[in-house]
């Protein structure tokens, strides 16, 4: 279960990178802006965590989930 736990939490980490690398320059100098990237990255992550198939993974989390 730890080996599963962490392997999430390092795809999390990767998951909330690239979404900061998306923002600008003027972006990453505001943190609530910053706060707001990482809770949609942090959501997406949930998303797809719960509806991800292994089988799956090309498919949008709406189609995994339908």
């Amino acid at each position: 279960k730890n080996v599963t736990l962490i392997k999430q939490i390092n795809d999390l980490k990767i998951c909330v990178n690239e979404y900061i690398g998306d923002c600008t320059d003027e972006e990453l100098n505001d943190r609530e802006y910053i706060a707001s990237v990482v809770d949609r990255a942090i959501f997406h992550f949930a998303i797809n965590s719960i509806c991800n198939l292994e089988d799956n993974k090309d498919a949008t989390p709406i189609e995994r989930c339908t």
